[in-house]
This record gives C-alpha cells, sequence and structure tokens, in this order.
C-alpha cells in the first residue's frame, strides 16, 4: 500500500497489495463482565496530578525489572547471513516490530512474507531483506520536576540539526517518520498534549523542508480509549491555537490495545497532562480480544471522520497479545493464534464507506505491525516479559506463533490494484457536535 503523495492531483499508480483467500472465521469471545454481547468497561477517576516519577510502567503485577543478561540487543552484534531472502513475495500490509537482533539474523523470515517493519528508532542505512520497507522513529521526551510535574520543554532525538536528522532526512528520501512513540505514557516517550503539539510542529517542518517527499506520521498512543482520544483533541486544539493552523498529519498512526488505565497501578495508566475521570478499567478479558480491537479500530476510523480525516491512510504500529500466559493463563498458545487469525482476517476485510480511506477501497486500516519479531526478554526470575514473539531471539528459529503467521500469510494470494497514489492535504479540525 503506497501511502505516498504524487503532486496536487490525485495520480493513480500501480501498487501492490494483497488479497485474503476466503477463510473461516475462528472467534471465541473471551470470559468477563458481557452486557449485550458487548464488555462493560467501569469508568476510573483520576485521583489527581500524576504521581511522582517512578510510578509502575507495563509491569504485570509480581513481575520484576529485566534482568542485566536480558538487555535488549540492537545493533551491537554483527549481522547474520540471510536465510535465502527475496525467495518469495512480501505483503506490504503486513508488518513487526523488531527488537532484539537485526531482521536478517533469523531463519527463513521472508516466509512471514513482511511487508515493512520498524524498531522505534532511526537508522541511516537500514537493513531491508527483498525490499521490505523500514519505518523511522523519532523519540520525543519531556523532563520531570523532582515532584513528578512535567517541566515545559522537550528533546528531540536525533536532534535537528545537519549532523543528525539531517543526514538521515538524506539518506532515506521519502520514508515515513513517526513522531514520537506512545506519548501518552510516561514509561515510553511520555509527553504532554501542548509539549507534544510543540515538538510535533519543530520536527514535521524540519522534516518538510529538507524532504518535502517523506510522509510524517503522528506519534502511535497506546490505545483509541476515550481519554486517549481526549489527549488526540488537546494536541490538536494547542496546536491550532499555538500556531494559527490546522496539524499537519501525513499519515495516522495508532497501538492497537485493550489495558487498564487506572493512575498509579499496572498499566496504560492516564496521559500526561490530562486530568479526567474518561480513564476506563479494562478487564483483562478485553486484552486480546476481537470485539474489543473492531470496535477501537471502528472508532478511532469515525474520529478521523469528525475531523475530516478519512481522507488519510491509518496504520497499526503495534498489535498482539501483550500479556504473558504465566500471569494470565486465558492467553495461551492457542489463544494468541486465535486473535493473530482473527484480527488479520478483520484487517484485511473492513471497509465502511463513511469512514474508510477511499483511496484503498474504504478499507479502515492500510498496514499493521504485530508485536513482536522477537522481544523475548525475561524478567529477573526469568519470566517471559511479553506474549507472541515470532521468533526465539537466541536459536534464531520461528516459534509456534511465526509459524501460524507463516501459514496465514502463505494463504494470500499475490495480486496487483489500481489505487489512488495521492492522500491529499485535507486540514485537520477540531470536532464539534454543531459543526458542519
Amino acid at each position: 500500500m503506497d501511502l505516498r503523495r504524487r503532486g496536487p492531483v490525485v495520480a493513480i499508480g500501480i501498487v501492490a497489495v494483497s488479497l485474503m483467500l476466503i477463510m473461516t472465521t475462528r472467534f471465541v469471545l473471551g470470559e468477563g463482565n458481557q452486557v449485550n454481547g458487548a464488555f462493560e468497561f467501569v469508568q476510573v477517576q483520576s485521583p489527581g496530578p500524576d504521581v511522582a516519577a517512578g510510578r509502575p510502567p507495563i509491569n504485570w503485577p509480581g513481575q520484576r525489572p529485566v534482568s542485566e543478561s536480558s538487555e535488549a540487543r540492537l545493533t551491537s552484534e554483527p549481522f547474520g547471513q540471510s536465510a535465502s531472502l527475496g525467495s518469495d513475495y512480501a505483503n506490504c500490509r503486513f508488518g513487526v516490530g523488531v527488537v532484539r537482533n537485526p531482521i536478517n539474523m533469523y531463519t527463513d523470515v521472508d516466509a512471514l512474507r513482511l511487508g515493512w517493519y520498524l524498531n522505534w528508532r532511526t537508522n541511516s542505512n537500514p537493513l531491508t531483506p527483498y525490499g521490505i520497507e523500514y519505518v523511522q522513529t523519532i523519540r520525543l521526551s519531556q523532563p520531570r520536576a523532582g515532584d513528578g510535574s512535567y517541566l515545559p520543554t522537550y528533546a528531540v532525538t536525533p536532534p535537528l540539526t545537519e549532523e543528525g536528522l539531517g543526514s538521515l532526512l538524506d539518506a532515506s528520501p521519502g520514508a515515513i517518520w513517526t513522531v514520537g512513540n506512545e506519548p501518552d505514557i510516561w514509561s515510553q516517550d511520555g509527553i504532554t498534549p501542548d509539549i507534544y503539539a510543540e515538538a510535533y510542529h519543530e520536527v514535521y517542518h524540519f522534516i518538510k523542508s529538507r524532504d518535502p517527499s517523506a510522509l510524517v506520521a503522528i506519534g502511535a498512543v497506546v490505545q483509541p480509549s476515550p481519554v486517549r482520544l481526549l489527549y488526540l483533541d488537546m494536541i490538536l486544539d494547542h496546536y491550532a491555537e499555538t500556531f494559527g493552523s490546522a496539524m499537519p498529519v501525513d499519515v495516522w498512526n495508532i497501538h492497537m490495545y485493550s489495558i487498564r488505565e487506572v493512575e498509579g497501578s499496572w498499566g496504560a495508566q492516564l496521559p500526561p497532562g490530562v486530568d479526567s475521570d474518561l480513564g476506563i478499567d479494562y478487564p483483562v478479558e478485553a486484552h486480546g480480544n476481537i470485539t474489543v480491537f473492531s470496535e477501537f479500530v471502528g472508532e478511532f476510523r469515525r474520529w478521523m471522520t469528525d475531523h475530516r480525516q478519512q481522507n488519510k491512510p491509518l496504520i497499526i504500529s503495534e498489535m498482539g497479545v501483550l500479556m504473558p500466559e504465566w500471569w494470565q493463563p486465558i492467553f495461551d498458545e492457542a489463544r494468541v493464534k486465535q486473535f493473530m487469525n482473527e484480527s488479520f482476517d478483520y484487517l484485511l476485510s473492513a471497509t465502511n464507506p463513511d469512514t474508510g480511506y477511499p483511496a484503498d477501497d474504504y478499507r479502515l486500516v492500510q498496514k499493521w505491525n504485530w508485536f513482536s519479531l522477537d522481544d523475548d526478554t525475561v524478567d529477573a526470575t526469568g519470566a517471559l516479559r511479553w506474549n507472541g514473539m515470532l521468533y526465539n531471539s537466541e536459536t534464531h528459529l520461528p516459534t509456534p506463533f511465526g509459524d501460524e503467521f507463516a501459514r496465514y500469510t502463505g494463504q494470500i494470494l499475490p495480486t496487483v490494484d489500481l489505487v489512488a497514489a495521492d492522500i491529499g492535504q485535507q486540514p485537520v479540525v477540531a470536532y464539534s457536535p454543531t459543526s458542519p
């Protein structure tokens, strides 16, 4: 799926995409409180300002910090030999998050038929085996005072200099650049809405002044829940008020989890700078649940349409089942595989003429990224921190989830579609129920 603009008019280009073979949807609703077939969620009152730095991240109860020996090995190890890469076709919609090793170290990784990947950082010379696309991630940070309050400043990595982001842009013309990763959670980029809007403005214009063909994506929030949509509204409002124009976004970007939003506890908590009672205590059973997942996708596309952003592509840069089986036994191998199949079925087929992307036959989502390819880091007790990894980072061999991923994509017939490649530049506007 080509997300690039081709000029002021809509240009028709041949873009390789893939269509799904007819499959039977396998769905068993997870356990939990249900009302009329849907989960009933409990809203949680905000306890007030953020507690001091050192709040628990998304660690499961009883989990210890990552042991020193299991820290991610990102670029320190030598590149391995690619395993007959390029022997099969790639699917431009399917991607993965790469954590521990270079992507070409994994045996038969081409069997996954991946079209893109990211590793939550930037790279001037990324590995692109068999033509796979690398999506760049610019990181943001906002310092905090001793009492935990956020200071009115920010830092950008890499820096907005000739030697920093400038050289990277020169090396990667036309790339997709996401501005931040989970700015709505303190343990990731953790930045208040007003400061994010100001940082985004500076980064966006630095990128476009250097490479007008680049595509700039907003940093993904953890999930499109009510309190996180409010966070995004606050970003757009501050941008318009500060800079006198709507915030320009080439590609909309989101993470699709369902994690409890209880301040001071495990989970996603509340976004920085948002004092709201909209946080939801999502039950464990809502995680990795196709009903909740599909509702989230539909709700975010409606939000985009309300903000006059229907004519923009949407990517999911993280999705999957995070919670490890040792902590929640319901997330066993069968359950993770079931969610993988159900979510892929849905993403390949979900369309809506009122909210979907017109240039992609009104599909709701254009690309998606499974978490993860290889994040099998463990805590100090040796317990896995996450679920669903496709490869073992030590043996470089596929896990049962990797085999299932390859089985699924192997059933998809390669096709060529004619799609409009121009995404236009409709302005982002704040939503009002009384506005036209």
